[in-house]
């Protein structure tokens, strides 16, 4: 994740991304970053709290992606 923000681990931070499935889908939610980059800068965020329809999004495309192997 990137943001215009300088971020610390600890740090909630709302999300709202778009992933390319069979359509165009929008994540939200809100995570916690749980490690800072500096080169190139970004952050690692953990999930800890999904909107339904995000959490039920990401279980279809993990089973999909389950049944590919």
């Amino acid at each position: 994740m990137r943001s215009s923000e300088k971020l610390e681990v600890g740090a909630k931070v709302d999300l709202n991304f778009t992933i390319l499935a069979d359509e165009v889908e929008t994540l939200s939610g809100v995570g916690e970053v749980v490690r800072v980059q500096e080169s190139p800068p970004g952050y690692a965020v953990e999930f800890s709290s999904l909107s339904q329809s995000s959490m039920l999004l990401i279980e279809a495309l993990v089973a999909d992606y389950g049944n590919k192997l």
